[in-house]
């Protein structure tokens, strides 16, 4: 027995049996029928896993080299152990180091620091350490410390029978639980309860598995599913929810996970607890094997029920170990019973897809190029029979443009893809879905419409095959049928005069609107300005003076004016170049020195006419 230990934590590896971590377990039955996983350990499986553990060298690390040679011997592979290389890189100070090459067979004698690094273990606080110390001791010759290893468990121990992995943890570890079993069955200390243990896993849609502080869920599962198996308190539906996680992570890359996949699973195939069923169904033929694929002899396949992809009830009856040869192609939902012998094993229900394919293949064809959608009769219809090609080519012209192509199939009628391809001596291709006329398939293909221009080529010479498909069927066929050459329409090349010049490009241009009489917009603008006309003779005939006021009154008569023109200027501007909301913004900047100003001169001229008339 190999044991694998992980960050400071071990598990069993046997080599090349299991048996002997699970003598003494008792028998679990199971109550009822169980369901085991739906997936085995495939040739493609383990072909993947020695392409990763070869990749990986074996002499440059311990722990790595023990995992890959682990899951090489358990892969049916004898590699070689590298214990001279491997001696080199050891240190005396590491348990871990010391505990694997024990285990690999490549350390013969302890050293004073060796001794010296194991006995620390034995008191080191962790379970892990303890087990691996007390492991390495044991198989070298040498005594075990066994009070300082009850004092690690009872300083870590929990009421219910679990460990935790730290005096400071505040709950159960799954891993240091399932070392102490270890410690305690290795040199008769400590004492574990696997109902406990059990109770630290995680069932999830029907996949149960166990995680630990610092480990990956396969890895903590696998740790612990040896100290599973020696106990009676597992049952086989536990053991088969974790047959079905481990089989849904069977898809990894890394050694370490290999390791740990490959040790559990061989576990799972050879213990006396229980012995998960796998249920394949290929060809029509069933096969019960255990979980790495190893057949399981004895075994008794029923149908318990099964149904169509329509949902109907199916009756179907196994004869010995294969499905009836009579059953009609398609998809069937069947719910098996596998019986097996006497043993570690329990019945199981399997609910599998299976399908059943039928062998179809053209017969025979027929091609015929009329004038119309309807045949007179008199036309040459060309025939060829499956495998074979009709000679010579079809032509087809403005005379002979429709193609009746009709299809005779041998076999079932579980036709889902049937199609008739033209292929343009180019390299283009074309398909159109042949449909059912009666028994046969057929099409009219009018090749001057829309249907064929839009998608094939143009005129030229094309190859007729059919194509026969179907998710049913055992394999598709496509079969070369003949040449057809269409010349219908025919070709044409560009004119060299459509490469010419071109006629001068003449346009028609909106008439203006015509330009109203002149005489009005004077006579409006007149009238504008009539009454500053009327203001300038008003003063002259009254003999006003106009002059602006003197001291301080002119300066804000004078910027009041200055203001007024401003607002002037600014209107000329938006009718020359501005917008409106430019002309806006002006506006709003000059009305507040007009105000001011304006306010300003006009009390000026009041104050002053009030002086005068004081006077």
């Amino acid at each position: 027995a190999l044991s694998h230990v992980s960050g400071g934590c071990t598990r069993n590896i046997m080599i090349p049996t299991l048996r002997r971590s699970v003598l003494a377990a008792t028998l679990v039955l199971s109550h009822g029928i169980i369901s085991g996983p739906d997936t085995l350990l495939t040739t493609a499986d383990k072909s993947r896993f020695l392409k990763v553990l070869k990749a990986k060298s074996t002499k440059t690390d311990i722990s790595g080299s023990f995992y890959a040679l682990s899951a090489l011997t358990l892969l049916g592979e004898k590699p070689k152990k590298p214990c001279q290389s491997l001696l080199k890189l050891k240190s005396d100070d590491s348990i871990q180091d010391l505990y694997f090459l024990v285990e690999l067979g490549c350390l013969r004698k302890l050293s004073t620091s060796m001794m010296s690094t194991l006995e620390s273990g034995l008191s080191s606080g962790a379970i892990a350490d303890a087990f691996m110390a007390a492991e390495v001791l044991t198989k070298m010759g040498s005594k075990v410390d066994k009070e300082a290893i009850e004092g690690v468990l009872s300083s870590l121990a929990q009421k219910d029978g679990s460990y935790k992995a730290t005096a400071g943890a505040s709950r159960s570890d799954a891993v240091s639980t399932a070392f102490a079993a270890k410690l305690g069955k290795l040199i008769g200390v400590g004492k574990s309860s696997s109902s406990a243990l059990i109770k630290l896993g995680k069932k999830v849609g029907g996949k149960l598995y166990f995680s630990s502080t610092g480990r990956n869920r396969i890895e903590t599962t696998s740790l612990v599913l040896g100290s599973l198996l020696s106990s009676s308190d597992i049952s086989a539906d536990d053991i088969a929810s974790i047959a079905v996680f481990l089989m849904s992570s069977k898809h990894v890359e890394e050694v370490k996970d290999i390791s740990h996949i490959m040790t559990a699973l061989t576990l799972l195939s050879d213990n006396t607890v229980h012995i998960p069923l796998v249920l394949t169904v290929k060809d029509g033929a069933t096969k019960v094997s255990n979980v790495v694929g190893a057949p399981v002899k004895g075994s008794k396949v029923t149908v318990e029920s099964a149904e169509n992809s329509n949902g109907d009830k199916v009756d179907i009856s196994l004869s010995g170990s294969k499905l009836p040869s009579n059953l009609k192609p398609g998809l069937y939902e069947i719910k098996f019973k596998v019986t097996p012998p006497e043993g570690a094993y329990a019945e199981q229900l399997a609910t599998r897809s299976v399908s059943v394919t039928a062998d179809v293949l053209p017969k025979k064809v027929a091609v015929i190029a009329a004038r119309g959608s309807k045949l007179t009769g008199k036309e040459v219809k060309h025939t060829a029979t499956f495998p074979n090609s009709f000679p010579g080519e079809i032509e087809t012209d403005e005379n002979e443009y429709v193609l009746h192509v009709k299809v005779a199939l041998t076999g079932n009628d579980k036709v889902e893809q049937l199609f008739m391809q033209l292929s343009h001596e180019s390299g283009k291709t074309v398909s159109f879905p042949l449909e059912p006329t009666g028994k046969n398939f057929g099409k009219k293909l009018n090749l001057g419409s829309p249907e064929f221009t839009n998608k094939a080529y143009g005129p030229g010479l094309y190859s007729l095959s059919i194509i026969v498909g179907g998710t049913l069927l055992t394999k598709s066929t496509r079969w070369e049928v003949g040449n057809i050459m269409i010349t219908w329409p025919p070709a044409s090349s560009p004119s060299v005069e459509l490469m010419g010049p071109k006629e001068e490009i003449s346009h028609t241009f909106h008439q203006p609107d015509p330009v109203p009489n002149i005489i009005l917009p004077l006579a409006f603008t007149a009238i504008c300005l009539a009454p500053l006309g009327i203001i300038f003779v008003g003063i002259q005939h009254l003999g006003l003076k106009l002059k602006l006021p003197g001291g301080s009154q002119n300066i804000w008569a004078l910027s009041f004016l200055a203001s007024l023109l401003a607002i002037i200027g600014l209107n000329v501007m938006y009718f020359l170049f501005l917008n409106t909301f430019e002309a806006l913004g002006g506006l709003l900047i000059l009305a507040v020195p007009t105000v001011i100003t304006g306010n300003r001169a006009l009390n000026d001229l009041y104050a002053k006419r009030r002086k005068t008339k004081t006077e």
